[in-house]
């Protein structure tokens, strides 16, 4: 069994800027994480704290993959795109999110992993916003793309 303190040693903390979210993890026996998501504001005495999601991220929306691109996938006014190849990266970085080693963009309700940004649905769910690996998309590109998907 690995000792606390080296987690505590190698975990990114929270940082503390305006717009923050999260709240305490009940169960935490050292008190040093902050679960974080979209609608609960962090406290000042939150700073330093080691964040996690307050729900585990678990998947991310197939219409985000390039690669699992159909006919049927949804066009929304912006999109943005994992190109085929990045796919085991995202799945490292999800592991990195729930691990409570990412950092989490308060003022921007994102988790950063390496130059990667992630969205937080509160759900599970999460999404790419930007960073390598990832290109945003228009609606018209959507739909192009799933006419050429045919």
């Amino acid at each position: 069994m690995s000792n606390p303190d080296d987690t505590l040693q190698t975990s990114h903390r929270v940082g503390w800027g305006s717009g923050g979210k999260g709240r305490l993890v009940e169960d935490d026996p050292f008190g040093d994480v902050v679960r974080v998501s979209p609608n609960r504001r962090l406290r000042p005495e939150d700073r330093g704290k080691r964040a996690i999601p307050a729900v585990p991220l678990v998947k991310m929306h197939s219409r985000h993959y390039l690669s699992r691109f159909s006919p049927t996938s949804r066009a929304k006014a912006r999109t943005t795109l994992v190109l085929p190849g990045f796919e085991p990266a995202v799945e490292r970085d999800r592991q990195v999110i729930n691990a409570g080693r990412a950092d989490w963009g308060q003022g921007t309700a994102t988790w950063t992993v390496g130059n990667r940004a992630y969205g937080d649905k509160g759900t599970g769910t999460f999404y790419p916003v930007s960073g390598p690996g990832f290109v945003a998309a228009s609606r018209e590109v959507i739909v192009l793309l799933a006419v050429q998907a045919v």
